[in-house]
């Protein structure tokens, strides 16, 4: 039952012992007032407690609410943790501080840690006179009211008590509790953390008081190729480093004036003094994070020979690799390129359909194919109402022959009517063949089911993007800047071309510092391949017009351009 109360009680010594310097409660301890009591006969042949029972009885009498104890040595640990005393060993010097209202205890041990030993007995301090070095004191156990004794009795008081738990009397040591009178400021502590800084492991945490010395605990950290020489500091509340002569500075300034943080050696027999410096100009902080510094060890290269032939599109080499990642070139060999045959025709053209040639490469299989042309053409003035032979006819005629574009479905094509933005990207669809696609895009407006896989196919393959993250606007007319971008897009990320073409200047047209920021790159290329050409207007002057809605029979004409001069 002791050894569990005694648990219990060094339990609330650990806990007060870690309050930060805000949780400990102002009090006023009244000596008089606890003497007193003490004093007075009735209470004492009354009161039923032992020892440190009633000592801690006399105490709060004096004012100290929270002081109640069956056990000394976990009361007096109490009150110098909780700062309502100072502990000393009694000795003639020490004697010298006695007062009434102090508290005098004898326990086990002979190291002075009582927190770690059963207390023995308590007594209470009722008056002191220094001149003649006598003492009154109040003991319940001895059944003692009040009895005087010479200094001499103190000094000796370890050996007048029975040390059955001690072993012997030689075991047992005397102190007294000098008490304070009104709160005292506690010294304010702080944490210092560990950080590995790209080493593995893990370190406690270590908590230093304010004036105390301290030391670095051994670095216990482990990096591969490495050693830990040391530590840099840095305070967190302002994210400072400590740089020896010039106090705590943050990165930027430690970079700009090319300095060094101070290094604190790996040697936990380093004794360092926690003073104000530590906190000079940040009355905040609170921790300190000690970050592991590392020192590469000798490494001998063992270098292993690697060998790659070059293929068609790939380089080859030999090469020396060492598993530190230490690698050196012997010799490189440029890609081979592609060996292709003189072509098979894999679909014949028609009077109406464009055929295919397809290539392969003598040396890896791949293959490429060209397109060729349609075998007849069709009136398609014999197929349009709305169509007549004027300078839209070519593109219209083209792009119905070859199966690009097709009319209205009421016998018209409507040369003048807006081309939205799913119907260009559905004929570069079938322009590519209508490829089996698969998958999602991220826009939440597309509610037609013809045009759901040429959005796809476009959005996987970077040819189109939305207007906003979520939408696409399907129905919106597209206009000639956008048909540039998708064009060249196409160009780029399907038909994997690359620029050998010089781009266009744009300031040759009036409107030319119209076109979009987004989209000027792409209009100089669409203008230097002739895809787009201008729009002469009444003035006699040709416009861009790069805002403007693209007709049906512009876009005709864009694709027939496209596909003769770019997609050949």
């Amino acid at each position: 039952m002791k050894k569990r109360a005694l648990s219990f009680f060094l339990m609330l010594i650990m806990v007060f012992a870690l309050l930060p310097t805000s949780a400990y409660a102002k009090y006023t301890y009244d000596p008089a007032k606890a003497i007193a009591w003490a004093t007075n006969k009735t209470e004492f042949d009354k009161y039923g407690g032992k020892c440190a029972a009633f000592v801690s009885r006399c105490l709060r009498e004096g004012g100290l609410k929270d002081v109640s104890y069956s056990e000394p040595g976990a009361m007096v640990s109490f009150l110098e943790k909780s700062d309502y005393g100072t502990t000393y060993r009694i000795n003639d010097a020490n004697l010298k501080k006695l007062k009434a209202g102090d508290v005098v205890m004898v326990y086990c041990g002979k190291g002075h840690d009582k927190s770690k030993y059963w207390g023995l007995h308590t007594i209470f301090v009722t008056a002191v006179d220094q001149k003649n070095k006598k003492f009154t004191y109040c003991a319940k156990n001895e059944s003692r009211f009040c009895v005087t004794k010479t200094f001499g009795y103190l000094k000796n008081y370890a050996s007048y008590i029975k040390c059955n738990r001690c072993g012997s009397s030689s075991n047992s040591v005397g102190v007294f509790v000098s008490m304070n009178t009104t709160s005292q400021t506690p010294k304010q502590k702080y944490t210092l953390l560990f950080d590995g800084n790209s080493g593995s492991g893990s370190m406690s945490n270590q908590v230093v008081t304010m004036g105390d010395k301290f030391a670095l605990p051994s670095c216990t950290f482990t990096r591969e190729g490495y050693r830990c020489i040391g530590w840099n500091v840095c305070r967190n509340a302002d994210k400072t480093w400590y740089v020896a002569k010039h106090g705590w500075l943050t990165q930027q300034q430690i970079t700009e004036q090319k300095l060094e943080k101070k290094l604190y050696a790996n040697d936990s027999s380093a004794q360092y003094v926690f003073d104000s410096s530590w906190t000079q100009g940040c009355s905040t902080v609170s921790t300190y994070t000690f970050h592991a510094v590392w020192e590469q060890l000798p490494h001998a290269h063992n270098y292993v020979r690697q060998e790659r032939p070059a293929t068609c599109t790939q380089d080859g080499y030999v090469k020396y690799v060492c598993a530190c990642g230490s690698s050196y070139n012997e010799a490189v060999y440029p890609a081979l390129g592609h060996d292709w045959d003189s072509g098979t025709v894999t679909k014949e053209p028609t009077a109406t359909e464009t055929g295919v040639r397809t290539f392969t490469c003598t040396r890896c299989s791949a293959t490429k194919t060209e397109t060729i042309p349609a075998t007849g053409s069709v009136d398609v003035t014999q197929m349009f109402t709305d169509v007549t032979k004027n300078w839209a006819y070519p593109g219209i005629q083209y792009c119905v022959t070859h199966g690009i574009m097709g009319g209205m479905g009421d016998g018209t094509f409507a040369p003048t009517g807006t081309t939205t933005r799913a119907q260009i990207v559905q004929i570069l669809y079938n322009l590519e063949g209508t490829p089996a696609v698969s998958g999602t895009t991220p826009f939440t407006d597309l509610t037609a089911n013809w045009y759901k896989p040429a959005i796809l196919w476009a959005y996987q393959n970077n040819v189109v993007a939305g207007t906003s993250p979520t939408t696409f606007a399907p129905d919106q007319p597209v206009t000639r800047e956008q048909i540039a971008v998708i064009l060249t897009q196409y160009m780029f990320h399907v038909l994997k071309m690359e620029r050998t073409w010089t781009p266009a200047d744009l300031s040759k047209f009036p409107d030319g510092a119209q076109v979009s920021g987004w989209a000027k790159e792409a209009m100089q290329d669409a203008v230097a391949l002739g895809l787009i050409n201008g729009t002469k207007a009444p003035d006699g002057l040709v416009y861009l017009d790069p805002q403007g809605s693209a007709a049906r029979q512009q876009v005709a004409t864009i694709l027939m351009n496209f596909c003769q001069n770019v997609k050949k």
